[in-house]
Protein backbone atom coordinates (compact mmCIF):
# COMPACT_ATOMS: atom_id res chain seq x y z
CA UNK A 1 0.00 0.00 0.00
CA UNK A 2 1.38 3.52 -0.60
CA UNK A 3 1.53 6.17 1.76
CA UNK A 4 0.07 9.68 1.39
CA UNK A 5 2.46 12.59 0.35
CA UNK A 6 4.17 14.12 3.96
CA UNK A 7 2.49 16.89 4.83
CA UNK A 8 4.57 20.08 5.11
CA UNK A 9 5.79 21.35 8.26
CA UNK A 10 2.72 23.85 9.75
CA UNK A 11 0.14 21.81 8.31
CA UNK A 12 -3.47 22.40 10.39
CA UNK A 13 -4.97 19.23 10.83
CA UNK A 14 -7.49 17.59 12.86
CA UNK A 15 -7.20 13.87 13.97
CA UNK A 16 -10.21 11.43 14.81
CA UNK A 17 -10.63 8.25 14.76
CA UNK A 18 -10.21 4.35 16.14
CA UNK A 19 -7.67 4.98 19.07
CA UNK A 20 -7.66 8.84 18.80
CA UNK A 21 -8.81 9.98 22.69
CA UNK A 22 -8.45 13.53 22.19
CA UNK A 23 -11.76 15.69 21.13
CA UNK A 24 -12.01 15.46 17.26
CA UNK A 25 -13.15 19.45 17.27
CA UNK A 26 -9.11 20.39 18.19
CA UNK A 27 -6.87 21.87 15.46
CA UNK A 28 -3.28 20.59 15.98
CA UNK A 29 -0.16 21.42 13.85
CA UNK A 30 2.23 18.97 11.72
CA UNK A 31 5.85 19.10 13.14
CA UNK A 32 7.14 16.77 11.28
CA UNK A 33 6.05 14.11 8.66
CA UNK A 34 8.46 11.88 7.55
CA UNK A 35 6.75 9.77 4.74
CA UNK A 36 6.26 6.73 6.32
CA UNK A 37 2.30 7.19 7.20
CA UNK A 38 2.93 9.26 10.79
CA UNK A 39 3.27 12.22 11.67
CA UNK A 40 4.47 14.07 14.78
CA UNK A 41 1.88 17.08 15.64
CA UNK A 42 1.48 19.49 18.74
CA UNK A 43 -2.00 21.10 19.49
CA UNK A 44 -2.74 24.70 17.95
CA UNK A 45 -2.14 27.30 20.78
CA UNK A 46 0.47 25.06 23.10
CA UNK A 47 -0.53 22.23 25.56
CA UNK A 48 2.56 23.30 28.29
CA UNK A 49 4.68 21.33 25.67
CA UNK A 50 2.98 17.82 24.78
CA UNK A 51 3.06 16.70 21.46
CA UNK A 52 2.16 13.72 19.72
CA UNK A 53 4.66 11.21 17.76
CA UNK A 54 3.74 9.09 15.03
CA UNK A 55 0.13 9.45 14.59
CA UNK A 56 -1.29 7.74 11.59
CA UNK A 57 -2.02 10.23 9.01
CA UNK A 58 -5.03 8.12 7.93
CA UNK A 59 -6.62 9.75 10.95
CA UNK A 60 -6.12 13.22 9.67
CA UNK A 61 -7.83 15.66 7.97
CA UNK A 62 -6.31 19.04 6.66
CA UNK A 63 -8.18 22.20 7.32
CA UNK A 64 -7.46 25.08 5.48
CA UNK A 65 -5.68 27.69 7.52
CA UNK A 66 -8.47 30.68 6.13
CA UNK A 67 -11.20 29.17 7.63
CA UNK A 68 -10.11 29.16 10.79
CA UNK A 69 -11.58 31.96 12.94
CA UNK A 70 -10.99 32.96 16.62
CA UNK A 71 -13.27 32.94 19.65
CA UNK A 72 -13.32 36.73 21.71
CA UNK A 73 -12.31 35.18 24.38
CA UNK A 74 -9.27 32.65 22.87
CA UNK A 75 -6.63 33.36 25.16
CA UNK A 76 -3.74 34.48 24.25
CA UNK A 77 -0.91 32.04 25.69
CA UNK A 78 -1.09 28.81 27.47
CA UNK A 79 -2.55 29.33 30.82
CA UNK A 80 0.09 28.31 33.86
CA UNK A 81 0.31 24.84 34.55
CA UNK A 82 -1.00 23.64 37.74
CA UNK A 83 0.88 25.05 40.95
CA UNK A 84 2.71 27.67 38.77
CA UNK A 85 1.92 31.56 38.76
CA UNK A 86 2.43 32.50 35.32
CA UNK A 87 4.88 35.20 36.87
CA UNK A 88 8.14 35.69 36.22
CA UNK A 89 10.65 37.20 38.59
Amino acid sequence: MSQPLPLDQGTVVTVAGPGWKQPPEHLYVVLRDSGDGRASIVKLGGDHGRYWRGVRRGLMTVIDPARITLADNAPTADPPAPGETGEQS
